[in-house]
């Protein structure tokens, strides 16, 4: 569901997509059984985002790509399109799907990190670009800075009463 919003939020404007490509799972499948041992996998609904793209194989595409840390990305996490015989999307080329291949040299000294936790780089870039501070995207080759526009301010509203937000 995270993939769905995501892509609605970036489609309407209405907000900035961080991180990392998103693993692309854009369709509903159903098992129908045949009999007490088998069933068949049905594929009954695709998604799409508000503008029309289908995210099967292919993800939402964030608008600043922020490593996994300062080095850049631990591991490639699989993804739809990493799966043997997944749905394909025709809007994609197959190609570029598979452009990418998990790396076990990179895999051998992956530390987990605590999501949300003080290791957590993507956390710190997208709080640095709410608060207006430059972003830094992480990267094998150094870290490149994006400059962030100054903060704005909000209006929030809680039970009729408003207060400004910086």
């Amino acid at each position: 569901a995270s993939e769905l919003v995501a892509g609605a939020l970036q489609d309407h404007g209405r907000a900035k997509v961080m991180g990392n490509r998103t693993f692309g799972k854009g369709s509903v499948q159903v098992i129908l059984p045949l009999s007490e041992n088998t069933g068949i996998k049905l594929t009954t609904s695709r998604y799409y985002t508000p503008n029309g793209s289908s995210i099967q194989a292919k993800g939402i595409e964030p608008d600043i790509v922020v490593s996994d840390t300062e080095k850049g990305d631990l591991f490639r996490l699989p993804r739809e399109a990493d799966l043997q015989r997944h749905l394909s999307n025709k809007q994609t080329p197959e190609e570029e799907v598979r452009s990418n291949e998990i790396d076990k040299e990179q895999l051998k000294d992956f530390k987990m990190f605590e999501f949300g936790g003080d290791d957590d780089f993507q956390l710190r870039q997208a709080i640095n670009l709410l608060q207006g501070r430059p972003v830094e995207t992480g990267g094998p080759g150094g870290t490149t800075v994006v400059e962030a526009a100054p903060a704005a301010r909000q209006r929030i509203t809680v039970d009729g009463v408003e207060s400004s937000q910086k």
